[in-house]
């Protein structure tokens, strides 16, 4: 608990203080909760003594009262310290994750499946909170009933207090062995349990894949499968500590059993008084219960472990490097200049040598067979990730001096495949800019062509577009996100060719919407239909392996016969392929 108690600081030190105080009042609370045994022995002794009168049960009665109130009262005072401290911790830690995940390049996205983020900031985090209002305040009450009741005892009488506690190291090696058991059980748990978030998340998303090639009921039994372990896994954690706990409150339970029979040894021999005998046998009853709270609390203790695991092991990946004392970010212009840039994912090379310069308020076309990197280009340009050698240039500076929030507010990115968040209408255009007044979104929105469509609905700008823009056609989404990009007014467009994939009705509004939003912009697109670039500053050529096969305009690739002019060759065939009729031997 200590381990655990001081990595939460580490994070959270701002909240030291207020664990401080909770600590206290559950010391004070503990106190007064075993008080009332001394009043239990004060009555028996007197009764065996016959000196007990209404005089002293009187006092002995308030005495426990005061001490049942005094025990409320610190315990209402320890809530109300740490259901809040533990919700707010929790809370700290998932901004303190969020924050970090943003600081990473998109490697470690690529790495890690959606269920594993998902099962550390949900799961694992609920975990970390009920074992500090749960474990924490458990542990607090077996540390003060193990430091104060020995010594009271060993004062008394050495040698029962010797006696009293041989039962604790007996059960130590079992409770280490229950502890393991935990660990091992929760930390597979914990595997299934993002595998289980994994398949889910997989399930409901492909959902349209699935039912299209009647696939259903095969990626059910995949995720049937997985809920089957992960059932196994829990049944077999319990199962297999079961003995050693339940051995390790046997051991205890036998404590209680050697204390009263040495006592009434001593007591029959003439070595300890009454006195002496009655409190041993009543602190007996008492002092095994909070080793005892401590099983379910280390095993709640173990099912947080994986969660600081995770945290622990995420906050300690290198974010993407930002200068300490940056320049002053201003730029006097907004060219790109890649210098000798080489890229790969893991092992696989994916950019080689790469040289080009994009002048700023020109239209610069990325061409070339999928897997060339052209995408890649445009996520290096944003820092993404970093290049592995060589330089990329804005400005005349190079991306990795400026930080790396004031690069990304240069940068404006319209994708393919959009995403809006399950929110409304109106706040996904203003993610563009957050300080936008209503009438501003309203003008982006009419520039990108969609403020028509909109209006049109029920909520207006108030409708919910669902996960992902779920209740949205794909000419819908894409618009919302030009919308939402002419809000940010960047100087720098990267765009993956947004009509690729849309009907013709859609085209048209789509290309007129950016149109206006790369009016006086560098823009960088990512050419699909090659018809659509014929007019661009200068097109880029990418080969499979990720190197530069030239560089030019439409006109002058096209009579160098190299590999633009096989690509746009293919088009025209492309554009001449039909469905043959039965029979057709075409």
């Amino acid at each position: 608990m200590i381990t655990f108690m001081n990595q939460i600081l580490e994070w959270t030190p701002e909240l030291k203080g207020k664990f401080i105080l909770a600590a206290i009042y559950k010391v004070l609370e503990a106190i007064f909760m075993g008080a009332p045994y001394g009043f239990v022995f004060l009555t028996l002794n007197d009764l065996l003594t016959k000196s007990l009168s209404l005089k002293k049960i009187t006092f002995y009665t308030i005495g426990m009262i005061i001490c049942f109130v005094l025990q409320g009262i610190f315990s209402y005072l320890f809530n109300q310290i740490i259901w809040p401290t533990a919700n707010l911790t929790v809370k700290k830690l998932r901004i303190l994750a969020g924050e970090h995940l943003r600081k990473l390049s998109m490697g470690h996205f690529s790495e890690k499946n959606t269920g594993t983020l998902n099962t550390l900031v949900v799961e694992e985090m609920v975990h970390i909170q009920m074992a500090l209002y749960q474990s924490f305040p458990d542990f607090v009450v077996a540390f003060t009933f193990m430091t104060i009741v020995p010594g009271v005892l060993l004062f008394i009488d050495w040698r029962l207090a010797l006696v009293a506690v041989v039962a604790i190291p007996a059960a130590i090696p079992f409770y280490y062995w229950s502890s393991r058991e935990f660990k091992r059980g929760l930390i597979k748990r914990s595997g299934l349990l993002a595998k289980v978030n994994s398949e889910i998340i997989e399930y409901v998303q492909g959902i349209e894949v699935l039912k299209a090639f009647k696939l259903t009921e095969k990626q059910f039994a995949k995720f049937d499968n997985i809920l089957r372990q992960f059932k196994k896994a829990n049944i077999n954690l319990v199962l297999k500590a079961d003995v050693p706990v339940t051995m390790t409150k046997v051991i205890l339970d036998l404590g209680l059993g050697i204390i009263l029979l040495t006592a009434t040894f001593f007591l029959f021999n003439g070595t300890v008084s009454l006195t002496v005998f009655l409190i041993f046998v009543i602190m007996g009853l008492r002092m095994y219960d909070p080793i005892k709270m401590l099983i379910p609390a280390v095993g709640m203790l173990k099912l947080a472990e994986p969660g600081m695991y995770k945290l622990k092991q995420l906050l300690d990946t290198k974010p993407l490097p930002q200068p300490i004392d940056p320049p002053e970010d201003t730029l006097q212009s907004f060219d790109i200049h890649f210098k000798n840039v080489n890229f790969s994912y893991g092992n696989e090379t994916v950019l080689e040598n790469v040289n080009f310069h994009i002048p700023e308020k020109t239209i610069t076309a990325l061409v070339g067979p999928s897997g060339s990197g052209k995408t890649t280009i445009t996520r290096l340009i944003a820092r993404f990730w970093d290049v592995d050698s060589g330089e990329i240039q804005m400005g005349g500076r190079n991306i990795k001096d400026m930080q790396i929030d004031s690069l990304i507010s240069k940068v404006s990115m319209v994708f393919q495949d959009v995403y809006l968040f399950n929110d409304t209408i109106y706040q996904n255009i203003a993610y563009g800019a957050k300080n936008a007044d209503p009438e501003t979104i309203k003008a982006a929105a009419k520039t990108a062509q969609c403020h028509e469509f909109i209006s049109e609905m029920v909520d207006g700008y108030d409708t919910m577009v669902g996960e992902g823009g779920a209740t949205l056609s794909g000419g819908e989404k894409q618009r919302i996100s030009i919308a939402r990009a002419i809000l940010k007014d960047a100087p720098i467009i990267l765009l993956d060719e947004a009509t690729a994939s849309v009907d013709p009705e859609n085209e048209f509004q789509i290309q007129s919407a950016i149109n206006a939003l790369v009016a006086s912009k560098t823009l960088i697109i990512i050419a699909h239909r090659l018809a659509t670039i014929t007019s661009a500053d200068q097109i880029i050529v990418l080969n499979e392996q990720g190197r530069i096969e030239e560089i030019g305009k439409h006109e002058s690739l096209l009579e160098n016969n190299g590999l633009y002019a096989r690509l746009w060759q293919g088009r025209v065939q492309a554009k001449k392929w039909h469905i043959a009729n039965n029979g057709d031997n075409e």
